[in-house]
């Protein structure tokens, strides 16, 4: 972020924002099947050689282990403050979460044990989006934002899932026309899986409304 600031940002004068969109990877290492997808991102980082394009104060911080860099829950500590603002689009039970990192297939496991993993996955992400209160947000919990990956880029969902009410796409388009040094705009479920049992109706917002 810091080198596409410097290189369109200040050097062609172009006013920069960045959505991340269900971007929020994780090293999950209490699960087996999350102790393999990190063997993964290690063995890939080696494969690609792509040490030298992570962010320079992670890799120090993790010398023997730069993979880690990879993922946001290591790197964006680093990262922020950044000069671009970011807005994540992330569902506290994401779907490539619950089934890579934490083995959540249907029929897998006893309907105990899935539950489990799955509000570890929302504990877990929960944890990287708290951390980082500078960073815009949209973080869906309900039956309607369960197992779902890319919301962007399902325009109904982007049209009709509320928090503090208001869409995703209304959000991002509000915190996309805001001034750059405005609060970001935060909004999330509160709630645990299985929030509101299925049933339609709206889920419980971050306590006190959203920021």
């Amino acid at each position: 972020l810091r080198t596409l600031h410097r290189e369109l940002g200040q050097g062609l004068g172009a006013s920069l924002r960045f959505v991340v969109d269900a971007g929020l990877f994780l090293d999950l290492a209490e699960f087996p099947e999350g102790q393999e997808e990190s063997r993964r991102f290690a063995a890939g980082l080696e494969l690609w050689g792509a040490i030298g394009g992570l962010e320079p104060g992670c890799a120090a911080a993790y010398p023997r282990e730069p993979w880690r860099c990879l993922l946001p829950q290591y790197y964006l500590r680093y990262l922020l403050p950044s000069p671009v603002p970011l807005f994540i689009c992330q569902s506290k039970y994401d779907i490539h979460s619950l089934k890579v990192f934490a083995g959540v297939h249907k029929g897998k496991y006893n309907s105990t044990v899935e539950l489990a993993r799955a509000r570890a996955v929302g504990r877990a992400l929960s944890a990287v989006v708290h951390a980082h209160p500078s960073v815009g947000l949209f973080f869906p919990a309900c039956s309607a934002a369960y197992a779902k990956h890319s919301m962007l880029m399902d325009g109904s969902f982007c049209d009709s899932y509320r928090i503090g009410g208001l869409t995703l796409c209304q959000a991002v388009t509000k915190w996309y026309k805001a001034p750059v040094d405005a609060p970001p705009l935060r909004l999330e479920d509160s709630c645990e899986h299985p929030c509101d049992g299925g049933r339609p109706g709206p889920c419980h917002a971050s306590p006190g409304g959203p920021s």
